[in-house]
C-alpha cells in the first residue's frame, strides 16, 4: 500500500496541499453519525486558499455523495415499526406521516433536495476559493469528472458541475478556455471507487467475524442502555407489555435522523423528541460502532482495499508535479487540470486513514465498542460525523511557486 506521507518528493518550486475541513458553524452540532448534513460541520470558508505567487496545475477532488433518502434496508425496518405503531393506536401524540414519507421505498438511497442543495454549493464555494483562476483566460483548463454508478452519486457529481463551471448568475457559461467531460463508471468492477464491493477477502473478513451484530447485542444490555429505553418509552406512552425494543428504538433514531436530513424537521418533532441529549449520543455512539470495525485501521484491510484508488492518486499527482517543470507549465497559457470523483463515505474513509487524517485506532482503549462507552462516549477522536458526513470531500492540489521548495500537507 501507498503511504503518501512517507514519500520523499524532492522537485523544486512546488506546493502540495491535502484540503479537508470540518468546522462547524454551530459548536454544538446536533450529530447523527454518516447521516448528518453536510452544513452542521463543514468548513463554509470561501477564502482564496492559495498564496498569490503560486499557481494550481492539478486538483484531485474525491466526494461523497449529498444528503439521500434511506436505504432500502433501513425502510424495511422502519415500515415494520410503522406497522407496530400504527396497530398500538398512539394518537395524535405519534403522528406517522413523516416517518411514512421517508419509508417510501420508490425513493430510497436517491439524493433529496438537500444533497442536490449540498453539491451545487460546494461546486460554488470551490469555484470561488481559486477564483483568480477562473476570472482570467490566461489558463486553459481540462477537467475530468466521473461517478460511481448510483444515482445518488452521479446526481451528486452534476450538480457539483452546475456550481463549479458556471459563472455567478449565469448558466452553462464555463467559458472556452475550459474544457470538461462526464463520465458514470459501470457498477462491475469499479475497482477505483467501490473496492469495497468487489474485495472478496473484505467481504469475506466481515461476514464472518459478524463484530458489529455482537458489539451491538453487548451495547443493548449495558444499564445505561436500557434505562435509556426505558426513558423513551414512558416518554412515548408505552405500557410495558408495548415497549419498543432497543433494536426497534435504533430504528426510530435513524427516522429521527433521516427527517431532518431530508424534510428539515426539528428536534422537538416527532419521534425526534423521544431522544435527549444522552439518548442521541449514545445511538450515534451505537452507529460509529459499525463503522469503526468496518472502516478504520482496526484492521488493516480496511485501508488496503484502497490501493486501486490511492495508485491512481499517487500517479496523476507525481505527473502533476513533473508538470511544474514543463514548458507547459512556463508558457503563457498552462494548463490546470483536474480529476473529480464522486462516490460513497466507504470511499474516502480508507483515503484518511492513509493519509493520517483519522487517529489510529490501534489502542485498545480508543476502541469505540460496548467496553469503552462510558469512558470515551463524550470524549473521542473516532467520529465519522465529522469525517463522512453527507456529500463530505476531500482535495488534493499540486502548485507551482517559483520561490518555494516546500512540501506542505
Amino acid at each position: 500500500m501507498i503511504d503518501f506521507l512517507e514519500l520523499d518528493i524532492k522537485i523544486s518550486r512546488l506546493l502540495f496541499f491535502i484540503l479537508i475541513t470540518f468546522n462547524p458553524i454551530n459548536p454544538n452540532p446536533t450529530l447523527f453519525s454518516t447521516i448528518t448534513s453536510y452544513e452542521k460541520v463543514a468548513n463554509l470558508n470561501t477564502d482564496p486558499i492559495l498564496p498569490s505567487n503560486s499557481t494550481p496545475v492539478y486538483f484531485r477532488y474525491i466526494g461523497r455523495h449529498g444528503s439521500r433518502f434511506p436505504s432500502t434496508k433501513d425502510i424495511h425496518r422502519l415500515q415494520l415499526l410503522i406497522h407496530k405503531l400504527t396497530n398500538l393506536s398512539l394518537g395524535t401524540q405519534f403522528d406517522l406521516s413523516n416517518m411514512r414519507e421517508i419509508s417510501n421505498e420508490s425513493h430510497a438511497v436517491n439524493l433529496c433536495d438537500n444533497g442536490r442543495r449540498e453539491l451545487l454549493n460546494i461546486g460554488k464555494r470551490f469555484r470561488k476559493r481559486f477564483i483568480n483562476i477562473f476570472e482570467t483566460d490566461k489558463y486553459r483548463m481540462d477537467f475530468h469528472f466521473e461517478s460511481t454508478c448510483k444515482s445518488r452519486s452521479a446526481e451528486s457529481m452534476k450538480m457539483f458541475m452546475h456550481g463549479f463551471l458556471e459563472k455567478e448568475g449565469q448558466q452553462n457559461t464555463p467559458g472556452s478556455h475550459i474544457k470538461y467531460d462526464m463520465k458514470i463508471l459501470e457498477c462491475q468492477n469499479d475497482s477505483t471507487y467501490r473496492f469495497f464491493d468487489i474485495c472478496q477477502k473484505y467481504t469475506f473478513i466481515h461476514n464472518c467475524l459478524k463484530e458489529t451484530d455482537s458489539e451491538t447485542e453487548k451495547f443493548f444490555q449495558l444499564s445505561e442502555i436500557q434505562a435509556i429505553t426505558e426513558r423513551i418509552n414512558k416518554k412515548i406512552g408505552l405500557s410495558p407489555e408495548n415497549h419498543l425494543k432497543p433494536l426497534e428504538l435504533k430504528s426510530l433514531y435513524i427516522s429521527c435522523a433521516y427527517q431532518i436530513l431530508v424534510l428539515n424537521n426539528s428536534l422537538h418533532d416527532v419521534p425526534c423528541k423521544f431522544f435527549d441529549d444522552e439518548a442521541r449520543n449514545a445511538f450515534e455512539y451505537l452507529n460509529d460502532i459499525k463503522h469503526f470495525f468496518k472502516k478504520s485501521n482496526y484492521h488493516d484491510i480496511n485501508l488496503k482495499i484502497s490501493t486501486p484508488l490511492i495508485k491512481k492518486v499517487y500517479e496523476s499527482t507525481m505527473k502533476a508535479f513533473q508538470n511544474c517543470e514543463s514548458e507547459n507549465y512556463k508558457s503563457n497559457t498552462p494548463v490546470i487540470s483536474g480529476d473529480f470523483g464522486f462516490a460513497h463515505a466507504e470511499t474516502i474513509f480508507p483515503l484518511l486513514g492513509v493519509f493520517k487524517i483519522v487517529d489510529d485506532m490501534k489502542n485498545r482503549e480508543s476502541f469505540i465498542n460496548h467496553e469503552n462507552y462510558n469512558r470515551i462516549k463524550n470524549n473521542r477522536s473516532f467520529k465519522p460525523s465529522f469525517y463522512t458526513p453527507m456529500a463530505a470531500n476531500l482535495m488534493l492540489m499540486v502548485s507551482c511557486s517559483p520561490t518555494t521548495s516546500q512540501v506542505i500537507f
